[in-house]
């Protein structure tokens, strides 16, 4: 799990640090720089999955990535986990400083890698300028420098070595902004892993779920059967020419609903609960979602959270949690989380500033006193981030 988040010189992030926990909820007003916060989270997993230079070009180059106030500098990210297995806790921090110019050249001046337990503290990548050496975490040297220094030792795939293994921890991570009209697309049949980002796949990850994992989309079925009454069965319709897509059968209907009529808040809801319910194999350590409460009714988002913190206990108790970040402006949705999962984010002069609302006391004695719900607090601006 992400502990800690330190963040200089990305986008509005002129000089960050966040704390994390299990379920984070980023509250602030439009353009604060709330999604900026989640980005810079995507940015580490591009990295992994496809190199810094090509996670920059994703966002249009190092220019459009980096600071544009007074005084810029190198993009610098610092990121602290915490691991448990099989009952062996560790700490690891990762760390990459990154430089560019306005003709698109890019250089890695500083990146490190270091784990730490029982006291004994290991350098799996110690890189600086394109220079250093990654080891396994018996000291000995898995690769040398590569001398090129835009790039990342996590480019690297090594059998057997503990970057590797965070690198796919990392490449792991997934991010959602559902939108509906993507999700009423026909797909072609075939197996899906995941729910895509903006859920244009939906109908092949549904199919998936319902051949290959019967126990979990029967769960997934009897909860919008609960949100929605008239609701019978959710199918993935296979036509002959091997493509696929959402229908319902309703009860007092003759004939099925097909995708292209289900309401935007109902197929949010389906898509949400499936990522709630998914197996364990199809799942991933840390999810980010943006605006969480589109489309939805707050009797909906009021089932979803519940439905998300029962399954989060049932995780505990098989020794994994998977982690949440969500965007929202809604304050029913904050009135669904407690003080200690909020996450204030403000702006000011350009720069985003975030802090949890629990190391603010005030913030605890005024939740204490008052009737009013923490929505409603954040919503009149007594938390800020409005």
């Amino acid at each position: 799990m992400i502990t800690r988040l330190r963040i200089k010189n990305f986008r509005s992030l002129r000089d960050t640090d966040i704390s994390l926990g299990v379920n984070n909820v980023l509250v602030g007003a439009n353009a604060s720089g709330k999604s900026n916060i989640l980005d810079v989270l995507k940015f580490l997993g591009h990295i992994a999955l496809f190199g810094v230079s090509k996670a920059l070009n994703e966002r249009l180059g190092f220019s459009e990535v980096a600071w544009k106030g007074v005084d810029p500098g190198p993009i610098q990210i610092i990121a602290n986990f915490v691991f448990d297995e099989e009952g062996q806790k560790y700490e690891v921090e990762y760390e990459i400083e990154i430089d560019g110019t306005a003709t698109g050249l890019i250089t890695i001046r500083r990146e490190r890698l270091t784990t730490m337990q029982d006291a004994r503290r290991m350098d799996i990548i110690d890189f600086s300028m394109g220079h250093g050496v990654a080891r396994h975490l018996d000291g000995t040297q898995a690769f040398g420098s590569p001398g090129n220094p835009s790039q990342s030792a996590l480019e690297a795939n090594v059998p057997g070595w503990a970057g590797t293994k965070f690198k796919n921890y990392l490449a792991s991570w997934q991010y959602f902004e559902l939108d509906p009209r993507a999700m009423k697309q026909v797909n072609q049949a075939g197996r899906a892993n995941f729910l895509s980002q903006n859920g244009d796949n939906l109908a092949a990850w549904l199919a998936t779920l319902k051949t290959s994992h019967s126990e979990q989309f029967r769960r997934l079925e009897q909860a919008a059967r609960d949100a929605f009454p008239g609701l019978q069965e959710i199918t993935a319709e296979l036509t002959q020419l091997q493509t696929t897509f959402v229908s319902s059968r309703e009860k007092f209907l003759k004939t099925p609903v097909h995708v292209w009529a289900l309401a935007s808040g109902e197929l949010c809801f389906i898509a949400l609960c499936s990522l709630i319910l998914r197996p364990s194999e199809l799942g991933t350590t840390l999810n980010c979602l943006e605006e969480v409460e589109n489309h939805l009714n707050p009797r909906l988002i009021e089932t979803l959270v519940t439905l998300h913190k029962q399954w989060q206990a049932v995780y505990a108790e098989e020794g994994g949690v998977p982690q949440v970040l969500i965007t929202t402006h809604s304050p029913f949705v904050v009135d669904q989380f407690n003080l200690d999962e909020l996450i204030i984010v403000e702006k000011n002069r350009g720069e985003t500033r975030a802090f949890r609302a629990k190391d603010n006391m005030s913030l605890q004695e005024l939740l204490s006193d008052q009737e009013q719900g923490l929505g409603d607090l954040w919503y009149s601006g007594a938390l800020g981030g409005i």
